[in-house]
């Protein structure tokens, strides 16, 4: 039998073997071991669960894998390739496979996608749409990442006290070492654009703290109305972060689900936090990638 690896040195990598059989000692039959990814699982509890794509390749894009994790249990339940709305419909029928149902699942943590969207809605209807904080901050952190790209190519200067930041703006300012810190120094007396969009960001970040959901719908709010404002004073310069405030503002009901603002379990931030072993590497595309070759995904 075949079964697909990780990569290695990016190297396309197969496990070849055949399978050892044993001899009960009770009656003599003779059977076949079972893999650890073949052992029956039960799907019977699942009623919340997130669903997040990784790249599986960063050099060449556009091959992704779908991971859904139950965020009550902390497992992974399935691995699929692609990023649409079908995967939705994978899951719903892993679900079932595995005694399951799609009408008990209660609420769903994803992005703000509209494929994801539509997959939710045509297979989970009963469902609530939770927009996870881990998604909210992702689309942030990416905007002003962007920006950094603008702002280099716009200006000649700026492009010089850009170079090799990309890592600044990516971190929160307690994770900053000693020369990032200098260098931040150094670019707000410039009044970068960037170091803006990064205010930005730590702003909405704090948002996330507040105990109460309506002042929190208000922060935001706030947020929005600043992100616009500084938008008519910079130009396009912004827009990235423009684009984000207004997905906020249209998503925001699901932004603040009472019962899920304020969870301290960290939804997807925390499960990938559990998903990521010692050394920084992604156990979930590592999951995702031990799947036989004629399969289209794979329940762990």
């Amino acid at each position: 039998m075949q079964w697909r690896h990780p990569n290695v040195f990016n190297k396309e990598c197969v496990i070849v073997c055949v399978l050892s059989r044993g001899r009960r000692g009770d009656d003599g039959k003779v059977y076949r071991v079972t893999q650890p990814w073949e052992w029956h699982v039960s799907f019977d509890n699942v009623v919340w669960v997130g669903a997040d794509e990784n790249e599986m390749n960063w050099r060449i894009g556009h091959n992704y894998l779908t991971v859904f994790p139950d965020l009550t249990s902390n497992r992974l339940l399935l691995a699929t390739p692609g990023k649409d709305a079908s995967v939705w419909q994978a899951f719903a029928a892993e679900l079932l496979r595995h005694n399951g149902n799609p009408k008990a699942l209660q609420d769903v943590a994803i992005d703000m996608s509209a494929a994801h969207v539509s997959g939710v809605s045509d297979n989970f209807g009963n469902a609530q749409v939770v927009y996870d904080k881990f998604h909210v901050i992702q689309y942030v952190v990416e905007a002003c990442d962007q920006i950094r790209k603008i702002e280099s190519r716009a200006d000649a200067r700026k492009r010089d006290q850009l170079e090799r930041t990309r890592w600044i703006w990516r971190k929160n300012r307690v994770n900053w070492t000693a020369k990032e810190a200098l260098k931040w120094e150094s670019m707000a007396r410039e009044r970068c654009v960037t170091g803006m969009a990064y205010e930005m960001r730590l702003v909405l970040q704090g948002i996330y703290e507040r105990k109460d959901v309506e002042e929190a719908r208000k922060l935001f709010g706030n947020w929005c109305a600043w992100v616009r404002a500084m938008r008519e004073q910079t130009g396009e310069l912004l827009e990235p972060m423009a684009r984000v405030a207004r997905m906020i503002e249209g998503h925001l009901e699901g932004i603040l689900v009472p019962r899920y603002f304020q969870w301290k379990g960290g939804g997807l931030d925390g499960w990938r936090m559990m998903a990521t072993d010692d050394t920084g590497t992604d156990l979930w595309t590592v999951a995702g990638a031990w799947e036989e070759l004629e399969g289209g995904g794979v329940a762990v």
